[in-house]
């Protein structure tokens, strides 16, 4: 049923246009979220769980990003055909996001205080001064933060503070939905324990529906209703949590994905690069996307033997992807 669906996502695909050529991120995407619940969207590196959320809210980058069919629905309003005015407005008052990296998407300028009140600023959610005051003091509380924090700036903070100020960002709009982009990826694991925590206690206290990101599947379990396996873009299981580590697609896409993995690495480590019989072009585009990541991210520079490969597979290194 429709009342039993606050955001039904359908046939979604997105794609890259590069002069490498399209890459094809998401395709034919479908899935709901129920009010009041928590969907989890789980799948290896490269699997499109980013651009899947991404796209829906029309945040990736245009060009060379482009939203190729499909409709997300959101309690009847179409967020892939509503105009731009409408959109802003649906995104931070309606739908708040926490972000994968919470260095990168804190303002280093920026005090604490103006961080989780710019979205109230923006769209103008307080009556006067001591409203705006009390707004994000009530949201750092809920995050156990001190309110001495707020005249602070991120970098005083350590990586999991950073993360909770994130997410009182995000609560501090009062949202219906949010969208937890990798929240724990860049944080120490004792860390993210905590922050998964966090999100499970604010999720029971405040009725939070939730759409949460992750590759890994140990939390995704602990904390999601549902879950969705995404792989090479598309989805490869939907169920119960508990259901989806036993699936036989799954074990099978897991089992392929680490083998892959060690695979492409040893040849590249040795500088010889064959084709294996047991990898279709999928199995390689992936591997190499992901590889070409992880050596641009760590050396500053990509590897021209990946380059070389990846012109030849029409497919380029994008940590969008």
């Amino acid at each position: 049923s429709l009342l039993l669906r606050m955001l039904s996502v359908r046939n979604l695909s997105a794609s890259f246009h590069t002069r490498a050529g399209i890459v094809r991120a998401v395709r034919n995407v479908s899935f709901d979220v129920a009010p009041g619940a928590t969907l989890g969207i789980v799948g290896e590196y490269g699997s499109g769980k980013s651009v899947t959320c991404y796209s829906m809210m029309w945040l990736i980058p245009m060009p060379p990003g482009r939203i190729e069919s499909g409709s997300a629905m959101l309690d009847g309003t179409d967020l892939l055909r509503c105009p731009e005015k409408e959109l802003r407005a649906i995104r931070g008052k309606r739908i708040s996001m926490i972000f994968q990296d919470p260095m990168a998407s804190l303002n280093e300028r920026a005090k604490v205080e103006y961080i989780v009140a710019e979205g109230l600023l923006n769209h103008h959610l307080y009556k006067d001064q001591n409203d705006l005051h009390e707004k994000v003091m009530n949201a750092l509380h809920e995050v156990g933060l001190l309110p001495e924090f707020a005249s602070r700036f991120p970098h005083e903070f350590s990586g999991g503070q950073r993360q909770r100020i994130g997410i009182a960002r995000a609560l501090v709009m009062e949202p219906e939905f949010i969208v937890a982009d990798e929240p724990l990826s860049a944080l120490d694991v004792s860390i993210q324990a905590q922050v998964v925590n966090l999100l499970g206690a604010l999720k029971e206290q405040l009725g939070l529906t939730l759409l949460f990101i992750s590759h890994d599947l140990d939390v995704v379990e602990y904390l999601c209703d549902r879950v969705v396996v995404l792989h090479l873009g598309q989805v490869l299981a939907e169920g119960l949590p508990d259901a989806i580590r036993s699936d036989p697609a799954v074990r099978d896409a897991a089992s392929r994905e680490w083998a892959l993995w060690e695979d492409t690495h040893i040849s590249i480590g040795t500088g010889t690069l064959g084709r294996n019989p047991r990898w279709g072009d999928d199995d390689y585009r992936l591997a190499f996307a992901r590889l070409a990541t992880h050596y641009w991210s760590h050396d500053g520079f990509l590897n021209p033997l990946i380059l070389d490969r990846m012109d030849r597979l029409q497919k380029i290194p994008a940590t969008l992807i």
